[in-house]
C-alpha cells in the first residue's frame, strides 16, 4: 500500500492511500509530496462519556420525595381511617369516617339499621350531612318518633376529636331538628343497659308505643323526694 503525504504537523500528518481515503498517520519526518510504504495510523480517541453532575440526581430525588409527601400529606387525612361515629336509634348505624369528616364506610350493626342504610349513599359524605339524612330517614321510616332518643357516640385515639364531634354533631342536630327527639352523647358502653332498655321503647314503625310513655312515675317520684324534704324541716 503506498501513501502520498499531503499534510505535515509536529505531531502528525495527513496521507492519501491508494484507495483515495485520508488519514491521520504519526509524522516520522515526512516531506509534503514525499511517497511511502507504511504508515502508524493514528486512531481517534473514543468519545468521552459525559457523566451527569450528582446535584442532578440529588434534585430528582428530592422532587420525587416531595411529590409523595404531598401526595400522602393530601391522601392520609382525607382516606385514612380516622375514627367512628356510632348512631343508634333503634336501627344501629357505624360510619367510618378520615380526620376531615370524610365518610369512607357505613355499615349496619342490626337489620333495622340494614334498612335503615338501604336508600342511602352516604360514602364521601360529609360526616354531620351523613348523621342528618340517617335520622331524617329513620324519621321517615317509623323508626325515630317525636320524643324518641338518638345517641351518638364517637370512637377514635384521639380524645380530642371525639369530644369535638359528639359536641358538632349535638348542636347540629339540636339546631336542625329542635326537641323533636331526645339526644345523648358519648358514653355508650358505659351506659348499655340504660340504652337497651330506652332504645327498645323507640316506636318500632308497627307499633303506636312511646317510649315517655312512663314520664309520670319520674314525676312522681320528684314529688316524694319534695314530700321528704318537708319532713326534715319538721324535725328542725
Amino acid at each position: 500500500m503506498k501513501y502520498l503525504v499531503m499534510e505535515t504537523h509536529p505531531a502528525y500528518a495527513v496521507v492519501l492511500d491508494e484507495g483515495g481515503r485520508f488519514l491521520k498517520a504519526a509524522n516520522l519526518h515526512y516531506q509534503v509530496g514525499e511517497t511511502v510504504d507504511e504508515v502508524i495510523e493514528l486512531q481517534a480517541a473514543p468519545p468521552r462519556r459525559r457523566r451527569r453532575p450528582l446535584w442532578g440526581f440529588v434534585c430528582a430525588l428530592a422532587l420525587v420525595c416531595c411529590g409523595l409527601a404531598a401526595y400522602a400529606g393530601w391522601w392520609q387525612p382525607n382516606f385514612a381511617p380516622y375514627g367512628v361515629l356510632r348512631i343508634r336509634i333503634n336501627p344501629d348505624v357505624e360510619l367510618t369516617v378520615s380526620k376531615t369528616d370524610r365518610v369512607l364506610d357505613a355499615r349496619a350493626r342490626n337489620e333495622a339499621g340494614a334498612a335503615l342504610l338501604e336508600k342511602l349513599e352516604l360514602k364521601g359524605e360529609d360526616s354531620d350531612e351523613a348523621v342528618e339524612k340517617l335520622v331524617e330517614e329513620a324519621i321517615d321510616q317509623g323508626w325515630l318518633p317525636e320524643g324518641g332518643l338518638v345517641s351518638i357516640d364517637a370512637e377514635s385515639e384521639d380524645d380530642d376529636w371525639e369530644l369535638r364531634e359528639e359536641a358538632a354533631l349535638g348542636a347540629q342536630l339540636r339546631d336542625e331538628f329542635g326537641t323533636y327527639f331526645a339526644l345523648r352523647l358519648g358514653a355508650l358502653e358505659d351506659s348499655r343497659e340504660d340504652w337497651d332498655a330506652a332504645s327498645s321503647e323507640n316506636r318500632d314503625p308497627a307499633s303506636s308505643e312511646n317510649r315517655y310513655a312512663g314520664r309520670e312515675d319520674w314525676d312522681d317520684d320528684d314529688d316524694d323526694d319534695d314530700d321528704d324534704w318537708d319532713d326534715w324541716d319538721e324535725y328542725d
